[in-house]
């Protein structure tokens, strides 16, 4: 039993591998084959990912020396806000789509948008390495100046590689054209604003991890 549990997670790995290598070299390729395979077990490993950048992001925010218990309820708070918010995308994507006459399931949906994270997760990482690296307040210098310009470039990069991600996860997922999307585009963007400013104004998020 445990041989066979180790090779069925082996096989999930190698599969969540191909998809995320996927997501860089054939992202048309493979979110057709995501929505095909509709493998839930692989929103278990992008779960663990993010409470792994959560657990870094919380760390670093506010100090070891802050105790154990202040940072394990950070986490906890986060990542389940973090859980919270997929869940509620998944559905809003669903439900807008079903509203403009897409067919596909709920399942299809969060089996392919879970993979939109590579960007997300890559950015906040990204934000948190050069924290560490060029704690603010950051020089008003030509190097400075430079520097902002470089990572304003790489952001815009990510949100339109995100932008490209939701498009295929409408197509795919949700077996709509470009008209449909642009339909649910004007409930689904307008509701995750609302939404996330939300989260803002709680103190969950500065920008949402989503």
């Amino acid at each position: 039993m445990l041989i066979s549990l180790s090779l069925s997670l082996l096989r999930l790995f190698a599969r969540f591998s191909v998809n995320t290598y996927g997501v860089f070299h054939k992202p048309y390729e493979t979110w057709r084959r995501l929505v095909q395979e509709s493998d839930l077990g692989q929103i278990a490993i992008w779960g663990f990912l993010l409470w792994a950048y959560l657990s870094v992001a919380v760390v670093v925010k506010n100090g070891l020396a802050t105790g154990a218990l202040f940072l394990t309820f950070n986490l906890n708070r986060l990542f389940n806000i973090t859980v919270v918010s997929f869940m509620a995308v998944t559905l809003l994507f669903w439900l807008a789509g079903t509203w403009c006459h897409g067919r596909g399931s709920l399942k299809e949906v969060a089996a392919s948008w879970v993979f939109s994270y590579l960007p997300t997760l890559i950015w906040f990482f990204s934000t948190t390495i050069l924290y560490l690296i060029l704690p603010p307040p950051r020089t008003q210098s030509f190097l400075g100046q430079i520097f902002t310009l470089v990572f304003l470039a790489f952001s815009l990069s990510l949100l339109f590689w995100k932008i490209i991600l939701y498009y295929l996860t409408m197509r795919f997922a949700l077996r709509m054209n470009l008209w449909q999307i642009l339909r649910a585009s004007l409930v689904i963007v307008p509701a995750l604003t609302c939404y996330f400013l939300l989260l803002n104004r709680l103190g969950f998020y500065k920008i949402p991890l989503a």
